[in-house]
């Protein structure tokens, strides 16, 4: 992936980035650092004990059904995950998202 992708990558649906991923278009660790700027559309709220609507296009649920469907493995879900919690913390501290920090894989 070049650079001006890479700026652009937190852009780019959820699905699409699976499926790249697949074809080997870009790395884990590539689409982990994306993770680590996404910001992630929160669940809709609980109305009256149903959930108001589905899970919102984007959301890490996304990546939980590629899991559930086979589409990455426990590896690449686990590394996914906690690079999707690393972003949202740095993003409540204030702490920049780059450098990444070590790697997870």
């Amino acid at each position: 992936m070049q650079n001006d992708e890479l700026e652009t990558a937190g852009q780019e649906p959820l699905k699409q980035l699976i499926a790249r991923l697949a074809a080997g278009e870009v790395t884990l660790d590539e689409i982990a650092e994306d993770f680590r700027r996404r910001t992630f559309p929160s669940r809709p709220r609980v109305v009256d004990g149903e959930d108001a609507e589905a899970d919102p296009e984007g959301s890490f649920m996304e990546v939980a059904v590629a899991f559930s469907m086979g589409q990455i493995d426990a590896h690449t879900y686990d590394v996914l995950a906690r690079a999707a919690v690393q972003g949202e913390e740095r993003r409540q501290t204030g702490v920049s998202a780059s450098p990444a920090g070590p790697a997870l894989t």
